[in-house]
């Protein structure tokens, strides 16, 4: 009920922030229950903003998933809870937002350009339990993190403690050479996946509402002269301005220490623990 009346909201509040003229912008959610539970995807395209939420119950387990998509702003969740019979719980959801944009300035030789961007969240897992998130950004590449402790491209610094991470601040992408005064296609997209194999095991994602472009400083780097306008995701002068600073999911948390991010991955756990009991 919780987690309707959290995408009700999203949706109305998103509807009014979106800009009057983005036809140029689509968003895309699809949550997946697994092959475990007989579930197949349940994808999701509009020109606005854009919620999913799904939940299964098999006989060997439960999975939920959850995907918003908004303009410059995503998130993602993804549980499952393993109970018996040999096989295993899987959950992925996936969420992004696709437009084009152009780099205004002079000449017309390409230049090196790269993507900041937010990322707040955390994962956990217990057991028999395994996730993993991935980040593709086009045309600046991609990344991904998993509880194994695994990762590649500009999520390489990312810091897995016994299979738990929390993850909080802002990621920069490597440097591509575009054209300026050209279109770009420019596509931005989340994914999270969560499965669980064994009696006791379970995994649980949860980047809802924080992958977004950055409140504060530039959203591309970009040589002295040029710069950027992408009005269908609040993009003004290279800066990410939506209205009352806010992404897709509302009001913006102040950026939480690791800390504090670890103390509640901590009670986390334990309501997890405790719910199994």
């Amino acid at each position: 009920m919780k987690s309707k009346l959290k995408l009700a909201l999203f949706l109305a509040a998103s509807l009014m922030l979106i800009p009057a003229a983005s036809a140029a912008v689509t968003f895309t959610v699809s949550v997946n229950g697994g092959n475990a539970c007989n579930n197949g995807s349940i994808p999701t395209t509009s020109t606005a903003p854009v919620a999913i939420a799904a939940n299964w119950l098999c006989t060997t387990g439960t999975a939920s998933g959850q995907a918003i998509a908004g303009p410059g702003s995503v998130g993602v969740e993804a549980k499952t809870d393993y109970y018996c019979c040999g096989t295993f719980s899987q959950a992925s959801s996936v969420a992004e937002f696709a437009t084009t944009f152009t780099i205004s300035g002079a000449g017309g030789q390409p230049i090196p350009v790269s993507l900041n961007f937010n990322l707040e969240g955390l994962a956990f897992k217990r057991e028999g339990g395994y996730w993993a998130i991935f980040v593709d950004a086009f045309p600046f590449g991609t990344g991904s993190v998993d509880s194994n402790g695994a990762t590649s491209g500009f999520l390489g610094g990312a810091l897995v403690n016994d299979g738990d991470l929390v993850a909080s601040g802002l990621v920069v992408t490597p440097e591509v050479m575009l054209l300026p005064n050209t279109l770009i296609n420019f596509l931005f997209r989340l994914t999270a996946v969560s499965i669980s194999a064994g009696q006791t095991s379970l995994s649980h994602v949860e980047f809802a509402d924080t992958a977004s472009l950055p409140l504060t400083g530039p959203v591309f780097n970009l040589p002295d002269g040029y710069t950027v306008d992408i009005p269908d995701l609040f993009v003004a002068n290279n800066r990410y301005l939506p209205p009352g600073g806010a992404g897709v999911g509302g009001e913006v948390p102040e950026p939480a220490t690791f800390t504090t991010a670890a103390a509640g991955l901590a009670v986390l756990a334990l309501v997890m623990r405790r719910r199994r009991d």
